[in-house]
């Protein structure tokens, strides 16, 4: 009798385990969901604001980890962790070409990384919102309808383009 009750309980557990795993995974895919595309779109807005007229690299620093954290509260980590990686490889390649005069791999290539990592964050979350979410807020913004003519054809048929473009890559 023991036995059975124990073995029920701990598939009983096991289960809501399995369960709150599961409802975690999706917690987060409706966390993209709810995020309104305005939103990211005035992210990225300022990420590309901060990264060009910033001159300081501590405030730079902050806030790309601050993007990272918003690409892991979005259950994006090994995204965000990439980005944030190869962003501190370039400062640091950076550093070294200023102190020690190494100039390999190129300071323009670094300094490139270094200023586009940020914008490409949010750029990235903004492309994990559901298409058709992303043009109904976008409807919403004070744009002239012809150019949200353009924008809303350009949002429905990339990853069209993309998915065609991979399939003619994969038959070469």
């Amino acid at each position: 009798l023991w036995h059975i009750v124990w073995s029920k309980a701990v598939a009983e557990a096991f289960s809501k385990g399995w369960d709150c795993r599961m409802s975690v995974a999706g917690a987060k895919q409706k966390a993209i969901e709810r995020i309104d595309g305005r939103t990211v779109l005035f992210l990225t807005v300022c990420s590309c604001l901060v990264s060009f007229f910033t001159t300081d690299l501590i405030g730079h620093a902050i806030f790309t980890l601050w993007l990272l954290l918003i690409l892991c509260y979005f259950g994006l980590y090994r995204q965000g962790v990439g980005c944030y990686l190869v962003y501190l490889a370039a400062v640091i390649g950076l550093y070294y070409e200023s102190k020690y005069g190494i100039s390999f791999p190129s300071p323009l290539l670094l300094s490139m990384i270094y200023k586009l990592i940020l914008p490409a964050m949010p750029v990235y979350l903004l492309f994990r919102i559901p298409s058709g979410k992303l043009t109904a807020s976008l409807r919403k913004l004070p744009f002239p309808s012809t150019a949200m003519l353009v924008l809303t054809v350009m949002l429905r048929f990339a990853p069209t383009v993309i998915h065609e473009f991979g399939e003619v890559r994969e038959a070469m």
